[in-house]
This record gives structure tokens, sequence and C-alpha cells, in this order.
């Protein structure tokens, strides 16, 4: 089941990456919709290694663009995805 996210809520899904003190799972689709990954991740600086922050805190959206650029807390890496590939978000628990 494929997640049509309109402009109000990726506005709403990028706030909640920065504000999420756990980070979030993203399910989404990948080449050419094939292949389904799972990532953990956020836009909270909190979580993101001091070597590893960004530059600029510019995670606004953009009609432009049409995905997001994500710091996953698995890889410890930046990684992107397509906001019309999303299948599923989750806010992460503490256990």
């Amino acid at each position: 089941m494929d997640i049509k996210l309109k402009e109000a809520n990726i506005v709403e899904l990028i706030s909640l990456l920065k504000k999420s003190g756990t980070g979030m799972t993203i399910t989404f689709l990948k080449k050419k919709k094939v292949e389904i990954r799972v990532m953990n991740c956020t836009l909270n600086e909190s979580l993101i290694p001091q070597e590893n922050k960004p530059k600029s805190d510019d995670f606004r959206f953009n009609k432009e663009l049409t995905g997001i650029r994500v710091f996953d807390l698995d890889l410890q890496a930046w990684r992107s995805f397509d906001y019309d590939t999303i299948t599923n978000i989750q806010i992460r628990m503490i256990h």
C-alpha cells in the first residue's frame, strides 16, 4: 500500500524527523519500485554524530524536490528517498 503524501504531510514528516528523540522508521520502495527498504532515520541533530552534522539546517519542504535527505541511524550515513516511494512511516520507541 503506497502512502500518497500531500505537501502538508511532507512538511509534518520533516518536522517529526527533526523532533523525534529516537528517530523514525521509514519503509520505501527502491530500484524502480521493486525492492522494499526499511530505514531508521532522523533529522534530529542530537542523534547525528558531530562529524556528520549538516552544515546548515535547511530541511524545509521544497516543491522542486521529489525526495528528502535523512541520516540513516543504522549505517551512520546520509541517505535519501523519494516521497512517492514511501509505504510506511513509524516513530521509533525506546524499549
